[in-house]
This record gives structure tokens, C-alpha cells and sequence, in this order.
């Protein structure tokens, strides 16, 4: 099942009504909303920012991409070596502490 999509001009409406005292089961049927809480996530984004952010995208999943060090100046590389030395360090000094 595909997700269904809503613009803002009707996000905007809905919250408007919602905020003006609507109820919100009157307000899915109204608009053939697939939830009552679809209002509310819409209701704390327009509060909060006063319209409908699009947060896709802002968030990064997935293995971190690797680093390429090919194109790095020597002193670049050697303060990519350094911090990856210090991650490793940390992660010893961690699986140590859970050993213990």
C-alpha cells in the first residue's frame, strides 16, 4: 500500500479547523485523513515552526561513507590517522570496562 500524500494548503487548513475547535474524528472524515494522528504530528510541526518542514533526508542511515585519503594532504592524512587511532583506543578502553 502506497503512503498517501497531503499538501500543505490542506495540512494548513485541517490544523486551522482543528485549532478553531473541530474535532478530530470530524476532521478525518471530513478530509479522508488516514489517522487522527496525522493531525497531531501536523499540529506540532505548525506550532512549532509555523508551517510543514519536509525533514527527509536530514538524517543519515546506513554505514558512514569512507573517507578518501587519496586526495588528502600529508598533514590531512596524519590527522585522519591520529583520530582514527584515538576511536580505537576508546573503543579498547570500553570492551576492557565491559570485560571487567
Amino acid at each position: 500500500m502506497k503512503t498517501k500524500r497531503y499538501s500543505d494548503e490542506l495540512k494548513k487548513q485541517v490544523i486551522e479547523e482543528y485549532l478553531a475547535g473541530a474535532g478530530m474524528m470530524e476532521l478525518v472524515r471530513k478530509y479522508d485523513l488516514a489517522d487522527k494522528s496525522r493531525i497531531l504530528i501536523w499540529r506540532d510541526k505548525y506550532l512549532k515552526y509555523g508551517c510543514f518542514p519536509d525533514n527527509r533526508g536530514k538524517k543519515r542511515s546506513g554505514r558512514p561513507r569512507k573517507v578518501n585519503t587519496s586526495q588528502m594532504t600529508k598533514d590531512d592524512y596524519i590527522k585522519h590517522l591520529e583520530m582514527e587511532n584515538d576511536i580505537l583506543k576508546q573503543l579498547r578502553s570500553l570492551s576492557n570496562n565491559q570485560q571487567k
